[in-house]
């Protein structure tokens, strides 16, 4: 998936919340997602538009993401855009066909 990806790195004592707000901020289409497990990473995984956590992070990390890692691969993130794009299109293309097969009237 070349161009899906764009990633913004917080530095050595820099906190990750300041990144996800900014990209936020932006005037555009794209999805903010940010990925963690400490304490730090909390405010940015609320903030995002969605916030991955790892299982062996902090409780406070897991409870301030919407998906939960559970076995800590940072590569199941990718999986998981692959599998919610699916799911996506099927339910496009199904959606699309009962309108075409079931015309009001």
């Amino acid at each position: 998936m070349p161009g899906l990806w764009r990633s913004a790195q917080p530095q050595s004592g820099q906190h990750s919340a300041p990144i996800a707000r900014a990209a936020l901020q932006r005037d555009s289409d794209e999805v903010v997602a940010v990925t963690g497990d400490g304490t730090n990473d909390a405010p940015a995984l609320r903030l995002a538009d969605v916030g991955f956590a790892m299982n062996a992070g902090t409780s406070i990390a897991k409870e301030a993401s919407d998906i939960l890692l559970l076995d800590n691969n940072f590569a199941s993130v990718v999986s998981a855009v692959r599998w919610g794009r699916n799911v996506y299109a099927s339910i496009t293309k199904f959606l699309q066909f009962q309108a075409r097969a079931w015309p009001p009237g």
